[in-house]
């Protein structure tokens, strides 16, 4: 009898899971909890690079910087012999000045004088010099009548017993052109290269010689 119940059982069943309409989906359930996570994957290969980002504004230009020096006595306490100390800083109203506030002392640096070194020893005399010229006078010769375009050379001789050690000359007129001027052979007088160059057919030039007696 058992049996025969079962079947009947599953046989009704078939029927209606056959025959019988699809009934209402009904309602989702609640989410279950979330699992735990999984191993982290393998590290990518890098992406390409960018493209490169805005210029920034610019900055506000710096400070220009300022420079003083102050004189330091004997014994200062950073110098005692004596030197300069040379303060720096930013110039904040740029007047080119440094001012008292604007010093940074990081900045500030010693330029110290060195103490005297021990004198050394008095060296040889040395031998007497020759003895200087004396008794000098300047000796003057003016020639006159010189052509217009006349080229050559006026002299001026010194007094016996003297040489010459310097000479020149001066034109009358200006237009006269000085082309040389030199000792005469053995140094008895003083002559110039001279063109009268001036327009005059009557040209002066004035030519001087400093003489002196020279010593034994």
């Amino acid at each position: 009898m058992r049996r025969e119940g079962r079947l009947a059982v599953v046989f009704v069943f078939v029927a209606c899971s056959l025959g019988s309409p699809a009934g209402e989906r009904g309602e989702r359930g609640p989410a279950g909890e979330p699992g735990p996570p999984g191993e982290e994957g393998p590290e990518g290969e890098p992406g390409a690079p960018g493209p490169p980002g805005d210029k920034g504004v610019p900055g506000e230009p710096g400070l220009p910087m300022a420079a003083r020096t102050i004189d330091l006595p004997l014994e200062d306490e950073d110098c005692p012999a004596g030197g300069h100390r040379v303060e720096l800083g930013p110039d904040r109203n740029r007047d080119g000045l440094l001012d008292d506030e604007e010093v940074d002392e990081a900045l500030s640096l010693f330029v110290c004088d060195g103490r005297d070194g021990r004198d050394g020893r008095d060296g040889r005399d040395g031998r007497d010099g020759r003895d200087g010229v004396s008794g000098y006078q300047i000796v003057t010769r003016i020639h006159t009548g010189i052509p217009m375009g006349a080229s050559g050379y006026y002299t001026v001789s010194c007094p016996a017993g003297t040489r010459a050690i310097g000479g020149g000359a001066s034109p009358y007129a200006e237009g006269g052109i000085l082309f040389s001027s030199i000792p005469v052979d053995g140094g008895s007088g003083w002559k110039v290269g001279y063109i009268n160059m001036t327009g005059l057919d009557d040209s002066t030039l004035t030519v001087k010689a400093v003489c002196v007696h020279l010593n034994p």
